[in-house]
């Protein structure tokens, strides 16, 4: 699960963004109704920040680059586990100083 994390559509203030982020915690939810117990699993991300800071599709090749170092303050922490999509985070290699700190999501 190294460098796993997961994509979501979002809206936001100023409009619609792509939310990445990797799994903290995985909670299971139970309830009883009157019929029979429910279960609800709820993921607890890390958020990466969404903003040009943090997160930006490179013109060239159209892949989306993550700043790793960026968290997202302003964010939910939980997530429904049926709205999210599987990323991997694939980080640059050392010899690309200008990609520092920067990992493509897959």
């Amino acid at each position: 699960m190294i460098n796993s994390g997961a994509h979501v559509k979002g809206l936001t203030e100023g409009g619609a963004n792509d939310f990445y982020g990797v799994i903290q915690h995985i909670y299971e939810l139970e309830y009883n109704t009157t019929g029979y117990p429910k279960r609800v699993v709820l993921f607890y991300y890390h958020w990466f920040d969404p903003t040009s800071w943090g997160t930006r599709v490179d013109p060239k090749y159209g892949t989306v680059e993550i700043r790793m170092d960026k968290k997202y303050n302003m964010f939910h922490p939980f997530i429904n586990a049926h709205n999210v999509r599987p990323v991997y985070y694939v980080p640059y290699p050392t010899t690309r100083r200008d990609k520092r700190g920067w990992c493509v999501a897959v």
